[in-house]
């Protein structure tokens, strides 16, 4: 048995008719307890195989073990994304697990206790007032998540993106982070590393929250001996509010950066949920009233702030951008995206279909499949490159399998982010299918992969879907379909493939679009004029 307990495809291949646990099984099982005792002693197993994201850092180590003990098999081992490989035995689980799950269950209660004290003292504090920020100096950026491994997707991104273009704009960053972040080492920027440490990995929201604390006495301490920086800038996270406290006691500019609440979500789309969503939402109210500027990639979540009683003076809303010289159509050679072709089997004359993002619903991807399966049919010459990993991959992989369209498909996986523009440059025209939430809630998001689609100069068949319907324009710089109407997205994707001439001019638009609006560069400046605004009327209200 392989349990799959990352949100990714499992890297490890079943053998003939091993029974293969999906994540997204695993969750169902957290709201039907009673149904898991038949999946672990239904039958005995030769292995069972545990597959968690990053060695030493999975969370929730004893009960992913005890877990895998509890299965009947010959073999209990846990295996990680990068291959890291390591047996699980009962003795381990008494001496090490158990102990430590009942350490950090001690420790929690004076935590939270602490939390809260200082919690109530920040959401009771008024806010502070300070000058307008400067035209250069020591930026502070602050990436507070505990997510590790990542190389791609659109956090990484939009990290890049925001974080290079303040320095190429004079401003010295230091970007601190749970890990070395790769993506970063040819850029002008210091990375540097708090690793969180083993404490509170088997209670993931109280590990958030102490995080947060050492985060900030690490940062005191930095501080103390280099001086403080002129700005900060954090990434809003889950259980994390140290930009508001190290901002407030260095009387800085504090900009943050919400990309939307992770407790929202957790009410919203199923999953896990919280256990201290009072005191997390507590933290982000902290951020919410002490921040100087509230960065948001779409309209959506400005109203949602302002309905949580966030000042709408302080909001900015600023789509996702892109480096138009990474997403450049003149960086590569016809010759090296011929070799990218040759590499899944396909001709320089075979028409390519792009994709490239999280195989989670929002995405679209299931519409996807199905639009591929009957493209098949149509135009059995096309060909579909799909990048990336997710959830639903499992799911795109059968329905385009039981509709007989595997060979028309090249899955890549995960790659990492530079390695993506290669790949989307050799093809003639891009997806962007996305859906509205199932909830019923307002879609949201603001795609990366929309703007790097546009820089490429490629044709776009995308969803007419909140932010995405006003970026790109229908006839103009994409063709815009119904969000969720498989036979809408088969037809502008033939369409766009009988018609070169339109799909030449939609890219050649595309590229204009972006260049004129939707770079990085331009993103930060409006976030900097946006700032200096805000402080300077702030302070002549003194």
């Amino acid at each position: 048995m392989i349990i799959n307990v990352t949100s990714q495809n499992s890297p490890i291949a079943p053998q003939p008719g091993e029974r293969v646990v999906e994540f997204a099984e695993l969750l169902g099982f957290a709201r039907r307890p009673w149904a898991l005792p038949r999946l672990l002693w239904a039958r005995r197993h030769e292995r069972c195989v545990s597959v968690v994201d990053i060695a030493p850092h999975y969370v929730r180590p004893a009960l992913v073990h005890l877990l895998n003990l509890l299965v009947r098999a010959g073999e209990h081992r846990i295996v990680d994304r990068n291959g890291h490989d390591e047996p699980v035995s009962w003795r381990a689980f008494f001496l090490h697990d158990l102990p430590r799950l009942l350490g950090d269950l001690a420790a929690s209660l004076p935590l939270r206790r602490l939390m809260r004290r200082r919690l109530d003292a920040l959401c009771a504090a008024p806010e502070q007032r300070v000058g307008p920020p400067p035209d250069d100096g020591r930026l502070h950026y602050y990436r507070t998540d505990l997510l590790f491994g990542l190389t791609a997707g659109g956090s990484v991104g939009h990290i890049t993106g925001v974080a290079s273009a303040f320095a190429r704009q004079g401003f010295d960053v230091d970007l601190f982070a749970c890990e070395d972040l790769v993506f970063l080492r040819d850029k002008p920027l210091r990375v540097r590393v708090f690793d969180p440490g083993s404490r509170f990995r088997n209670l993931p929201e109280i590990r958030l929250f102490h995080y947060g604390l050492d985060f900030t006495a690490r940062l005191g301490t930095i501080v103390a001996a280099e001086g403080a920086p002129d700005m900060v800038y954090q990434r809003l996270s889950l259980n994390n509010f140290a930009g508001v406290e190290l901002s407030r006691e260095w009387n800085v500019p504090f900009i943050l950066e919400y990309n939307g609440s992770e407790v929202w979500a957790s009410r919203h789309w199923g999953g896990r949920m919280l256990r201290h969503a009072a005191l997390s939402l507590r933290a982000e109210d902290a951020c919410f009233r002490h921040a100087q500027l509230i960065v948001v990639v779409s309209e959506p979540l400005k109203e949602e702030l302002i309905s949580r009683g966030v000042d709408a003076d302080k909001i900015l809303v600023n789509p996702n951008g892109v480096d138009p010289d990474a997403y450049s159509p003149a960086r590569f050679a016809p010759e090296e995206l011929r070799v990218v072709r040759e590499k899944f089997g396909w001709s320089a004359d075979a028409p390519v279909a792009g994709f490239i993002g999280t195989f989670s619903a929002w995405h679209g991807v299931l519409v996807l499949a199905e639009a591929i399966v009957k493209l098949k049919r149509a135009r059995p010459d096309l060909r579909f490159l799909l990048v990336g990993d997710g959830p639903l991959m499992a799911q795109v992989r059968r329905i385009v399998r039981e509709g007989d369209a595997e060979d028309v498909c090249a899955f890549t996986g995960l790659v990492p982010q530079h390695e993506a523009p290669r790949l989307l440059a050799a093809c003639d025209l891009y997806l962007s299918p996305h859906v509205p939430n199932v909830d019923g809630s307002r879609f949201f998001g603001s795609p990366t992969k929309l703007f790097e689609y546009m820089a490429l100069g490629r044709a776009i068949a995308a969803s007419d879907l909140e932010q995405i319907g006003r970026v790109l324009r229908d006839g103009e710089t994409a063709l815009l379909t119904e969000p969720g109407n498989v036979d809408a997205l088969v037809a502008a994707v033939t369409r766009l493939v009988d018609d070169e001439p339109l799909r030449l001019r939609l890219g050649a638009a595309a590229r204009e679009a972006a260049l004129a609006e939707h770079t990085w560069e331009a993103h930060v400046r409006r976030i900097r004029q946006a700032l200096a605004e805000r402080c300077g009327r702030r302070q002549s209200q003194q």
